[in-house]
């Protein structure tokens, strides 16, 4: 699912009515597949890193230098860069859910946050191990701390607003302490 709106209403739909052990684990996997490695920032940065690392020789380099004449009178050389196209990341390269958050779609991250917190208190209720508990609510813990520091950087078209970083954060107290 590529489009915001029908994104939102699936997160929604699997939130609702996951309800067996199975399910909310399908549902968390699927939205983690969606997501990409996490966390965001940090696995951006290295793709960055690894492109500048191979970034391609002189003769796969383009540059564009032109004299211009200022309000003075006196001349200016101007010139600009343009590395080649594989070095650019495409949004279609990228997981579904980590496109819409490069677009600036973050109410679709506060409603995966809403999700996450409903499959998380399902599952504590229906799970007797302690300690799965506490690691699936790590995992959704996770998933929403990285959205926001995500959306807090400079990689996304929009930053996150400060709405959306709230409704993420009264989840992310709710799943710190389900009771």
């Amino acid at each position: 699912v590529r489009n915001a709106n029908i994104f939102r209403s699936t997160v929604w739909i699997l939130g609702e009515y996951c309800s067996t052990v199975e399910e909310i684990q399908g549902a968390m996997h699927e939205v983690t597949r969606s997501l990409g490695d996490i966390p965001i920032l940090e696995s951006e940065l290295n793709k960055v890193k690894l492109e500048a690392e191979g970034a391609p020789d002189d003769d796969e380099e383009s540059s564009y230098a032109q004299q211009r004449v200022t309000d003075m009178g006196t001349y200016a050389s101007q010139s600009a860069y343009t590395a080649s196209n594989s070095n650019i990341i495409k949004s279609s390269e990228r997981p579904p859910l980590r496109a819409l958050l490069f677009d600036g779609e973050f109410f679709v991250g506060a409603s995966l946050a809403t999700c996450l917190t409903k499959l998380a208190l399902k599952y504590i209720e229906v799970v007797d191990d302690q300690k799965k508990k506490n690691s699936f609510l790590a995992e959704c813990m996770l998933v929403l701390t990285t959205i926001i520091h995500f959306g807090r950087s400079n990689f996304p078209k929009r930053g996150i607003s400060d709405d959306d970083v709230d409704r993420i954060a009264v989840c992310l107290k709710v799943l710190a302490d389900p009771n």
